[in-house]
């Protein structure tokens, strides 16, 4: 489904159709998952993949130069949200990127710089390579 960029909401009738294509496999008739279940698988394999980017992007801070790019939004619900990137800059090369999403209670500077500075303590990376 990801690989082929396909919408989730096909797995509504992606089983039934290849059970009807292979009506004498076992294993086939088998398979029960529809677009709740498909999406609860992906959401783990991206979470697990997402915490071990997130280790290898903090260990790539943590031995670069790099700045923060951040960008808050406020969606149609009225929800705030800031998007953190991070621009890595190594002696060959700058790439910039995307670090987390997070939903704000307050849009105070404040509060944003504690957020920030929270985040950055979880990934415990130091400021001393900020730039």
């Amino acid at each position: 489904i990801v690989e082929h960029n396909l919408p989730i909401s096909i797995m509504d009738h992606l089983p039934a159709f290849i059970k009807s294509i292979c009506p004498e496999s076992k294993l086939i008739q088998n398979i029960h998952c529809r677009r709740i279940k498909t999406n609860l698988i992906l959401r783990d394999i991206f979470r697990e993949e997402n915490i071990m980017l997130n280790i290898i992007l903090s260990e790539q801070i943590k031995q670069n130069y790099f700045s923060l790019i951040i960008d808050g939004t406020t969606n149609i619900g009225t929800q705030k949200n800031l998007v953190v990137c991070v621009r890595l800059i190594s002696a060959s090369s700058v790439k910039d990127h995307f670090l987390t999403l997070m939903s704000l209670e307050n849009s105070t500077a404040q509060y944003i710089t504690d957020k920030i500075t929270e985040l950055l303590n979880s990934f415990e990376i130091s400021l001393q390579n900020m730039i």
